[in-house]
């Protein structure tokens, strides 16, 4: 038996109506019995859904449960658990906001806070007014993505990242619900969501999360009376500022 196992009951024994649920990182301890690693407070990466629990043993008292984490306050100690919908597409994911992708992390792990820095070209684009927003999942069966958000916004700039590198960035005129499935399943005539999909299923495979990123125009912007699409505009200019590798532009 796990020694997370008494968590995994207290959120299986929670209402099924009940899609939300924040414990404190006390009340958590009060659960288990026992205090959690310090890897929980400083490491947000403890707090991940990992495509498989072999990684992160300590995940499945949530997994298991049907629960996911949506969000970690690692200032104030707390955690926020949203209920695993049965479609895959609209689970949420905790927002890692500075977490390296170490796939293997101990559960007793002390990291320290210089490891928790983003690179450059991540922290422009999240700075420009790109917002996690999910991020892919591969185990057994075939490429699963879920998203946390906008997954019904259209005309959406999006980004594929690690915590090494913007990978890819493109735009879609369709939700991002359905760009995204391009990439999950490709037709045999896509070639870039073919490579896409490939090279996504590489970097998990070796423990490398990769992450999903968009752009939302907030506000609609008008020259003479028409409206500008913004994501359109803008996709050749961040390709060629940050130079994703998978764009393969010159």
């Amino acid at each position: 038996m796990s020694k997370y196992e008494l968590l995994r009951q207290f959120l299986d024994c929670i209402q099924s109506n009940v899609g939300e649920k924040t414990l404190s990182f006390s009340e958590i301890e009060g659960i288990l019995g026992f205090k959690l690693p310090k890897s929980a407070f400083a490491y947000r990466e403890w707090w991940s859904n990992p495509s498989s629990s072999a990684h992160h043993p300590y995940a499945r008292s949530w997994l298991a449960a049907g629960w996911m984490v949506d969000r970690v306050n690692q200032n104030d100690n707390w955690v926020r658990f949203r209920r695993i919908q049965s479609d895959v597409v609209e689970k949420k994911t905790p927002l890692v906001t500075n977490a390296p992708a170490i796939s293997n992390l101990p559960e007793d792990f002390d990291a320290d806070s210089s490891m928790a820095l983003t690179t450059d070209n991540r922290r422009f684009l999240i700075n420009f007014g790109f917002e996690e927003v999910g991020e892919w999942l591969f185990a057994d069966g075939p490429l699963q993505f879920v998203l946390t958000r906008h997954w019904d916004e259209q005309n959406i700039l999006y980004a594929f990242v690690t915590q090494e590198e913007v990978k890819y960035i493109g735009k879609s005129s369709q939700t991002l619900r359905g760009r995204m499935n391009g990439y999950k399943q490709p037709d045999p005539t896509q070639s870039t969501n073919i490579n896409n999909n490939a090279r996504i299923k590489d970097l998990l495979l070796k423990g490398i999360p990769v992450q999903i990123l968009a752009f939302v125009q907030k506000d609609e912007m008008l020259c003479r009376g028409l409206p500008i699409n913004l994501a359109a505009g803008l996709e050749d200019i961040l390709i060629a500022r940050i130079r994703p590798p998978w764009n393969n532009r010159k």
